[in-house]
C-alpha cells in the first residue's frame, strides 16, 4: 500500500502540472483576445505584428499554477480500493483461467490472450467502476446544498450514494469501456505473459499514472482547442 500511495499521489501531481503548463497559456491568450473583440466595434484588421524569432514554450508555469491536493487524495483513495481489487480479482482469474482456457489446449500465447479477454470484460469494467464511484462519492459529499444548516450523517450518506450512482450510471458507457480498451488489452498481455501474479498490480499503478497523465493533457489541450474555435467562430458570425 506504500507504493500504492506514492504512484497515485505522484501521477497526480504530474497530471495537474501537465493540465496547467502544456502550451496553455497560449491558447488562453488567443481565446480571450477573441471573446473580447466581440465587444468591440468593428474596425479593419490591424497590421501585422512583426516577426519574431523566439516560439513560445512548450511547458510555461502560470501565475496562479496550484494543487487541488482533495483530487490527490480522491485518486490516492481510488488506487488503494482499485490495487485491493485487483489483488483480489486477479487471485481468482488465475485459477479460473487455468480451468477455462488449459495451455496444453490454447498454448501459452492463446491462455494469455483469452486471459486478458476476460480481465478487460469483466475486472476492467469493475475497476473504472470504483474510478468513477470513489469521485462521485467525493462530489456528493462536498455538495452541501445548505451549507449553513446542520448537516446529519444521513444527508452525507444520500449524497455519497447519490453521486456514486449519478457517475457510474453517467460515464461508464461503452464508449469509456472501447477508449479504454485501445491501450489495457496490449499492456496486460505483456504484464501476464512477463510478471508474476504479485508484480503486475505495481506495473499496473504505474503504467496508469502515465495514461491517466496523457489523458489529462489533451484533454486539457481539447477544451483549449474548443474555446479557441468557439470564440473564433462567434467572430466570424460577427463579422
Amino acid at each position: 500500500m506504500t507504493s500504492c500511495l506514492f504512484i497515485f499521489s505522484t501521477g497526480d501531481l504530474l497530471s495537474q502540472t501537465l493540465e496547467q503548463t502544456v502550451d496553455g497559456e497560449e491558447f488562453r491568450k488567443l481565446a480571450k483576445d477573441m471573446y473580447e473583440n466581440l465587444a468591440q466595434p468593428s474596425s479593419p484588421p490591424p497590421s501585422s505584428p512583426p516577426s519574431s524569432t523566439s516560439s513560445p514554450p512548450l511547458f510555461r508555469l502560470p501565475d496562479n499554477f496550484t494543487f487541488d491536493f482533495s483530487r490527490t487524495f480522491n485518486m490516492v483513495a481510488f488506487g488503494m480500493l482499485g490495487t485491493s481489487y485487483l489483488h483480489v480479482w486477479w487471485n481468482r482469474l488465475e485459477p479460473l483461467s487455468k480451468v477455462l482456457y488449459p495451455v496444453a489446449r490454447f498454448g501459452q500465447t492463446g491462455h494469455n490472450i483469452l486471459k486478458v479477454l476476460t480481465d478487460q470484460c469483466i475486472g476492467a469494467v469493475g475497476f473504472m467502476a470504483i474510478f468513477f464511484g470513489v469521485n462521485g462519492a467525493a462530489a456528493g459529499l462536498s455538495n452541501n446544498p445548505s451549507p449553513d444548516q446542520p448537516d446529519p450523517l444521513s444527508n452525507k450518506i444520500e449524497r455519497v450514494v447519490l453521486g456514486m450512482t449519478t457517475q457510474i450510471s453517467t460515464y461508464l458507457l461503452p464508449q469509456m469501456v472501447n477508449y479504454h480498451w485501445r491501450f489495457w488489452p496490449f499492456f496486460h498481455f505483456w504484464n501476464f505473459s512477463r510478471n508474476t501474479l504479485h508484480e503486475r498490480a505495481i506495473w499496473q499503478n504505474i503504467a496508469n499514472v502515465f495514461w491517466s497523465a496523457l489523458l489529462s493533457a489533451i484533454a486539457e489541450d481539447n477544451k483549449r482547442d474548443q474555446l479557441a474555435a468557439e470564440a473564433e467562430k462567434m467572430s466570424n458570425i460577427k463579422e
